[in-house]
Parts: structure tokens; sequence; C-alpha cells
């Protein structure tokens, strides 16, 4: 199946909010699924989703964890927060540490 067909499928369940689904596009070796089944993840903003999308903020690749970053600042929780300011700690990618300062500053200006 080609990326766009896998993204189109990965947005579809997203509508359906069937988590369990998309947590699966995750391990795929297409960087733009798996980014893709991130922002699907954000959006459901399931318990599932939310733990899952915390897992992948330490993904040895450092655009998934950037993308896991918007997700989680996209999810808004206190236990998104939580891990973003777990995470920033240990982060050692510029791009990276960004994107996590963007997701709380994202998160803190949805609680204001």
């Amino acid at each position: 199946m080609d990326n766009a067909r896998t993204i189109e499928k990965i947005n579809k369940l997203a509508g359906k909010r069937k988590s369990d689904k998309v947590i699966k596009f995750l391990s795929s070796k297409e960087e733009e699924v798996v980014i893709a089944a991130l922002k699907a993840l954000s959006e459901i903003k399931d318990e599932d989703s939310v733990n899952t999308v915390a897992h992948m903020i330490d993904h040895e690749d450092p655009v998934i964890r950037r993308e896991a970053a918007k997700a989680l600042g996209g999810i808004g929780s206190e236990y998104a927060k939580t891990y973003l300011q777990h995470r920033m700690a240990a982060e050692s990618d510029e791009t990276v540490k960004k994107a996590i300062m963007d997701a709380l500053h994202a998160i803190s200006d949805k609680k204001s």
C-alpha cells in the first residue's frame, strides 16, 4: 500500500476514534506514515493514544521524537505535560528541545 493511501486510512481511523488500529502504524518503516499516526493519535486523545505517543518521544529518530512532542502538545493533558518536562532534561537534539518547548507552551496556552 502506498503512503498516501495508508495515511488516508489512518485519517479515517482517527475519525472513528480507533486508536488501537492507528497505533499499529507506529511500527511502520515509513517516517511519513508514523508521523500521520502520531497526528491522528493526538486528535483521538484517549488513554491508549496518550500513553503510546508518550513512549514515542523516546524513539531513536529525532524527527519522530519531534513529532511525538508536537502530538503531546496537541493532546494537552497533565500527563502529556509531565512527560514532556521529563523528556526535556534527557533530550540532546536542539530541534526536539524546541518542539518540546513549543508543546509545553501550547499546553500552557490551552489552560489560560
